[in-house]
């Protein structure tokens, strides 16, 4: 499911104003339970492209943080399995070539820990 905030609706209002407050924490902890994704728009666009996804599928995200994609990218490989993991045979490189970028990446991906045996994270220059 996407949603998208209005466009009156700036993130440091979001962030800022008191009238957001509720929604800001729901927001935050939602995210942090791993029941929402928050990403641009055009970050969507690329993993629902593909909508033919096996169980044996590779997959490179070369510009991978803050990790949002390739949340997305992981899950939909899982889901491909039927949500079983011993028919999971295909993975995700995800690739940052900043190191601060990459560790966010690692944090960002913690709440799918589970599909780690499927998740390459690596730090270089593409």
């Amino acid at each position: 499911m996407v949603w998208q905030m209005n466009d009156n609706v700036s993130k440091t209002l979001l962030r800022k104003h008191p009238a957001f407050a509720e929604f800001r924490d729901f927001l935050m902890k939602e995210t942090e339970r791993g029941n929402i994704s928050r990403q641009e728009i055009v970050s969507m666009l690329p993993p629902m492209m593909f909508t033919n996804w096996k169980s044996t599928d590779r997959v490179l995200d070369m510009c991978a943080a803050p990790g949002s994609k390739t949340s997305q990218l992981i899950e939909l490989l899982y889901k491909a399995s039927g949500r079983d993991l011993t028919k999971m045979e295909g993975f995700v490189v995800a690739n940052d070539n900043d190191v601060k970028r990459a560790y966010l990446l690692v944090h960002q991906l913690q709440r799918l820990s589970f599909l780690f045996p499927h998740l390459v994270i690596t730090n270089h220059d593409a």
